[in-house]
């Protein structure tokens, strides 16, 4: 919708709601029921609405965040309307409090657009799963049964071929990065006549459980969680992200084992596209499986931007990329934040015109054609 995501939409629609709720003072000078103010808390429900469908992000917990503080600012307020009081006036205390908070809220909604994410050409047909490693993955999900696997289908992926008679390709993402992190690329492939699959795992069978143990595992159970949480595993401390790195490369592992059985249901043959670590997996499984899996192609190269942790998050998720990109700038020598920003929207802009996704495409393209 005018070329911004659906979650994009939905953080800037609960910060708009969180304004007349802050700035009713200046419209109301005579004794009235302060209804307005029951906005506060819809935006919270709102905020957690958004995180549970599009997984947790720092535009969204910045959103909640100020959501939260515009309820605790406006509590009284809930308390007087809840009372069936009316209001006289706005104290002094709440008056400076309302108009400092809207400034901000202002001055995050200019952040936000400049952080907008990229829109994908085309949204790929998704499908859950339930199920384990174990005992296998079944597409549908019960009302109690949590979904382990959503997977992503770009192009004719149901008779296993593109519309110009190529394999099926199926992307392995690195192991900091997710499937829907290269949306954006995928969904170019579908211009150029190619067939994706990829999917997104939320199981652990022992797996990585015993390298991050108590709340953090969980983190990569969900969704909601598994995302973001990954994006920042990337920046942990050397000795405990080696040890995570390699509970995420046997993950890896399991998981691409899966998606070609689920691929192998409508494709006759494939072409695996992995970038970073997986490409190990991808070439181990191209070894165990030399009829099925025709090619293995890298699919980070020919993107100069393209960093271990940080794949398309420079489109898709641009607010995040900056936080991560900002970790690994501030250990410069003589850097400032003003000179990190600077460095920052360069390396987008230069993306944007660059336009790697299509070259992505094309290459993949040619790498097919190479080995029909």
């Amino acid at each position: 919708m005018f070329g911004f995501s659906e979650a994009f939409i939905g953080e800037i629609f609960v910060l708009l709601l969180l304004i007349p709720v802050l700035t009713r003072p200046l419209f109301k000078k005579q004794k009235y029921a302060d209804s307005i103010v029951m906005v506060s808390p819809l935006c919270i429900v709102l905020s957690i609405v958004l995180i549970v469908v599009y997984g947790l992000s720092w535009s969204r917990i910045i959103t909640g965040a100020f959501s939260i503080l515009v309820l605790l600012t406006n509590m009284r307020a809930l308390q007087r309307f809840g009372s069936r009081l009316y209001v006289d006036y706005y104290s002094l205390a709440f008056r400076i409090a309302a108009a400092v908070e809207t400034l901000l809220i202002v001055c995050t909604l200019v952040v936000f657009f400049f952080f907008r994410p990229s829109v994908p050409s085309l949204y790929p047909e998704r499908t859950v799963y339930t199920g384990s490693f174990t005992h296998g993955f079944t597409a549908g999900y019960g009302l109690f049964r949590r979904i382990n696997l959503v997977t992503y289908r770009y192009g004719n992926c149901d008779s296993g071929k593109s519309v110009q008679d190529r394999p099926l390709v199926v992307f392995l993402p690195d192991t900091y990065t997710t499937a829907e992190d290269s949306q954006v690329r995928l969904s170019a492939c579908t211009q150029k006549g190619i067939s994706v699959f990829t999917g997104d795992f939320y199981v652990d069978d022992g797996g990585i459980a015993g390298g991050i143990r108590g709340f953090s595992s969980l983190l990569l159970r969900y969704g909601s969680t598994k995302r973001f949480f990954l994006h920042h595993l990337v920046h942990a401390n050397e000795t405990f992200s080696q040890e995570i790195r390699q509970k995420l490369i046997e993950q890896r592992r399991r998981e691409a084992e899966s998606l070609l059985v689920l691929a192998g249901d409508f494709a006759q043959s494939l072409i695996i596209a992995a970038e970073g670590d997986s490409l190990q997996t991808a070439y181990a499984l191209q070894k165990k499986y030399p009829l099925f899996v025709l090619g293995v192609f890298d699919s980070s190269a020919g993107l100069p931007y393209y960093k271990r942790g940080t794949g398309d998050l420079f489109s898709v998720q641009p607010l995040d990329a900056f936080f991560m990109f900002y970790k690994t700038e501030r250990g410069r020598t003589g850097s400032s934040f003003g000179g990190t920003v600077r460095r920052f929207f360069a390396l987008q802009n230069e993306e944007r015109e660059k336009k790697s996704y299509g070259h992505f495409a094309e290459a993949l393209y040619s790498y097919m054609e190479g080995i029909k």
